[in-house]
């Protein structure tokens, strides 16, 4: 049987002043691909379906302000997972539709970088607490489409956890920004998605240490994967992922 997918567009622009070494390009694309990543279990959630996996092409690199377009083909476990998707975009183009709540997720992901690194997270999670560029973006992005306050609430809270890794991965996406003297980035061309000098000159070079805080962190409905190598020998052992914080299977 044909593959089900459907292409959705994705863009980065940095109006950046100088040039990009090749390096941080490398970085910064690896970091895409991570959060991307990431936003595969937020997306299949919010629409309560099965995404079977994610492949990623660049289209475009150009170069003056740094323009970075690429191509996220989404693979379903059938037609009717993809069925189940169409209908949760009610009268909204299915391509546009997931591109949105993709660049919500990817904003979520990357203010709550910041705001961590920066020292600035507070005790709520709720999505009035996050804004980009002064308003409320993502929320306004997320009524734009039909989505609930509650799917709102959900691409905001999955975002909103930061790993070491994660907001490594912040720092890799900006990093051409900071060091290229620009004076904002823009998430897939959209204005309520695009972020100030102001927010990202100040990070750390480095992902601050995290010593002396909290070495085990809870997490609330989210989605594990177990396998059993041998279901009929209980001591060698189970295996497993969860999409939302790793995708290598480790030992459960």
């Amino acid at each position: 049987m044909d593959s089900i997918y459907v292409d959705v567009p994705f863009g980065m622009n940095y109006d950046v002043k100088n040039g990009i070494p090749i390096h941080e390009a490398i970085e910064q694309l690896k970091a895409i691909n991570k959060i991307i990543e990431k936003q595969k279990a937020v997306i299949a959630t919010v629409a309560n379906v099965n995404i079977e996996r994610t492949e990623i092409f660049v289209t475009e690199l150009k170069e003056g302000s740094w323009i970075e377009e690429i191509c996220i083909r989404i693979f379903f476990d059938n037609k009717e997972h993809y069925d189940k998707f169409a209908l949760a975009a009610g009268g909204v183009p299915l391509d546009l539709w997931i591109k949105i709540l993709l660049s919500m997720g990817v904003g979520a992901f990357m203010m709550y970088g910041i705001l961590s690194m920066l020292g600035k997270t507070g005790g709520s999670n709720s999505g009035t607490t996050i804004n980009i560029k002064n308003n409320s973006g993502i929320i306004s992005l997320g009524e734009s489409i039909g989505l609930s306050e509650k799917q709102i609430d959900t691409v905001i809270e999955k975002n909103s956890k930061q790993t070491k890794s994660d907001k490594q991965a912040t720092l890799d996406m900006l990093n051409p920004a900071k060091n290229g003297g620009a004076s904002r980035v823009q998430l897939s061309g959209l204005q309520e998605l695009e972020i100030p000098q102001a927010d990202f000159n100040n990070l750390p070079d480095e992902v601050p240490s995290q010593e002396n805080t909290e070495t085990e962190q809870a997490y609330n409905n989210i989605d594990i994967y177990i396998y059993a190598s041998d279901r009929d020998k209980t001591t060698s052992g189970w295996a497993g992922i969860v999409p939302e914080l790793f995708e290598q299977r480790v030992k459960f």
